[in-house]
């Protein structure tokens, strides 16, 4: 096993938050939120720069929403991407925090090939199964989408 790379920093991240659930420097205008009614649910994995959203950026999310965060993600750390998501959303959302997975076990195991060439996105922590857990999450995906577009 390879050690796993230093976390790295996102500059936006550094910068501070309103309080109000609101991006730093205010919302984009408003033609900039858009809606599609042909989406009518959406799976939302480990979702970057979520906190830019805010709820002014949410609010009018009005589909069923399954949310997930890898526990230890050393890429985008709780509660700055996922949470601020869930906490935005004027619904609440099925929200699934996976023990002890990092950002990039949302991937699919990785081949021989990937492995070489792309190693530090293949890394698992130590415990971590990235193929079992890929097989609860690929059913889990499985049911929302059918629960909900049933």
């Amino acid at each position: 096993m390879q050690p796993r790379p230093p976390a790295r920093e996102v500059h936006i991240a550094q910068q501070p938050r309103s309080g109000a659930g609101d991006p730093p420097g205010g919302l984009p205008p408003r033609s900039f939120f858009t809606g599609d009614a042909r989406i009518k649910a959406a799976v939302i994995v480990a979702p970057a720069l979520g906190f830019s959203f805010g709820r002014q950026g949410l609010r009018n999310v009005r589909v069923p929403v399954q949310l997930w965060r890898a526990e230890s993600d050393h890429i985008l750390p709780n509660p700055d991407y996922a949470q601020a998501v869930r906490d935005a959303l004027p619904q609440p959302a099925e929200y699934h925090v996976v023990a002890n997975a990092d950002h990039f076990d949302f991937l699919a195991p990785c081949s021989a090939q990937l492995e070489k060439f792309a190693p530090d996105i293949c890394v698992e922590r130590p415990g971590f199964d990235r193929a079992a857990f890929h097989q609860q999450f690929d059913a889990e995906v499985v049911r929302f989408f059918e629960r909900t577009l049933g």
